[in-house]
């Protein structure tokens, strides 16, 4: 079998088991939402490796919004709901479950039983999840431990929780907390992943931060944007 062929088979077969479950796909990667939570299964299978590889991530759902409105992209609010899975502007979010998996042949069903297999997990561990995190605060205090094992096991992971943890301020209307993060990563020159025309994600946030109330200012969106 090819590689291009069992892409093709895993795309079709993510969509008709997801659609079992009353999830949507895009791309072959199965994404729902469960109360604030959003929820996205990452699947990929090699012909090559016979192997098979499956990544569950999760965020808050209005972080996303937050961030698209401190990019300038509140327009991504009436596009199809699947950005917040693949869109390049949205928050990757925090893995929850890692599965990596040898097959001995790619037979007739394989691809099948270890989607299904996957996808069981995956229900199950964001069930477990959304029942325990249920604020924003609780949110970012699993986030944080997640990430504090994380660097216990990979300590030059360049990987932060920032971004969520500014956007999470916003969210709450904690506008010096918000700043304080802001001004903290401008000085220690993270770009909390996005510069365009020069500003970096806390830059453009502090600006917004720093606007008069009720102002009806809008940031440039960034360069290169839909």
């Amino acid at each position: 079998m090819k590689q291009s062929e069992l892409d093709k088979q895993l795309r079709l077969v993510a969509k008709t088991q997801a659609k079992e479950r009353s999830w949507k796909s895009v791309a072959g990667m199965p994404y729902w939402q469960s109360g604030p939570l959003f929820f996205v299964l990452v699947l990929s299978a090699s012909v090559k490796e016979r192997s098979f590889f499956a990544s569950l991530r999760f965020k808050w759902l209005a972080l996303d919004s937050m961030l698209w409105r401190v990019l300038g992209m509140e327009g991504n609010e009436k596009k199809p709901f699947s950005l917040h899975a693949n869109g390049a502007f949205a928050l990757m979010g925090t893995e929850l479950l890692s599965c990596h998996e040898k097959v001995s042949a790619w037979e007739s069903g394989a691809l099948e039983a270890e989607t299904c297999r996957v996808m069981q997990l995956a229900h199950e561990c964001a069930a477990e999840t959304a029942n325990s995190v249920s604020t924003l605060d609780g949110y970012l205090g699993f986030i944080k431990a997640k990430h504090a094992v994380l660097m216990e096991r990979h300590p030059r992971a360049v990987v932060t929780t920032w971004p969520e943890q500014l956007l999470a301020a916003m969210v709450a209307d904690d506008a010096q907390l918000a700043k304080d993060i802001a001004q903290a990563r401008i000085a220690a020159r993270d770009s909390g992943g996005y510069v365009s025309r020069g500003l970096s994600l806390y830059q453009r946030a502090l600006a917004l931060l720093e606007l008069p109330p009720n102002s009806s200012f809008k940031p440039t969106p960034l360069r290169g944007a839909a």
